[in-house]
């Protein structure tokens, strides 16, 4: 038998090839559903149409192809006309489940799979978000216990970081040494040093002492 000619679906719909055994290049769309035959509903440009073969001639070779496979399908043209005896679709008969041929398998990372992991990392950054809420809420609770700790004790308190940073200080800190609170805003511990020096009887050995403690933070 001469080779089937290799044809469009817009030709298949003009009606010239209608009972004459062709070629089609498509996109397979799904598979078939359970029943006596397998339907395969394929896409060639902008045109659906569908390739039928008795389920036990597809055997499970058909029944595997990935849907989104690029596909060669091989069969009998038969095209449907309308009341006006005008085609207006078409579906391909195939003979064995050889009639279907793979050209090309889908790429592994599909849209299905791209709208799986956009559900599965919209829920996780959820959880995560809840998480940071629960944390946020308990540091919140854990500094107002803290920062009411500091203002109930009659001592004054300054917190220094290891980059001589204020962490934090009481009132009762701002108040023994006089320091206004635009100075405690700037977080500088060198500017606070430099205040209190002229408040103190010996600021040589107070500064001595204050960088002997930067210099050994552990002690």
């Amino acid at each position: 038998m001469p080779p089937p000619p290799l044809i469009t679906a817009t030709q298949a719909l003009q009606g010239d090839y209608d009972a004459a055994l062709v070629r089609i290049e498509a996109r397979l769309l799904d598979l078939p559903l359970q029943g006596n035959d397998c339907i395969f509903n394929l896409r060639s440009s902008n045109t659906v149409f569908a390739a039928h073969l008795p389920k036990t001639e597809a055997g499970k070779k058909l029944l595997a192809v990935p849907v989104d496979s690029f596909v060669r399908v091989t069969g009998v043209c038969s095209v449907q006309v309308d009341e006006n005896r005008q085609p207006r679709a078409f579906r391909i008969h195939l003979r064995s489940a050889e009639d279907m041929v793979v050209l090309q398998r889908p790429p592994r990372w599909t849209l299905r799979h791209a709208l799986w992991a956009v559900r599965v990392m919209g829920a996780i950054i959820l959880a995560a978000l809840a998480w940071v809420g629960v944390l946020r809420r308990r540091v919140q609770s854990q500094t107002e216990t803290i920062r009411a700790a500091l203002e109930s004790t009659a001592d004054g308190i300054l917190v220094v970081n290891a980059q001589g940073k204020i962490v934090t200080s009481n009132r009762k800190f701002a108040e023994m040494w006089g320091i206004p609170e635009r100075l405690l805003a700037t977080r500088d511990d060198n500017r606070l040093l430099e205040f209190v020096q002229s408040r103190l009887k010996e600021p040589a050995a107070f500064l001595a002492r204050v960088r002997e403690a930067c210099a050994h933070p552990d002690s």
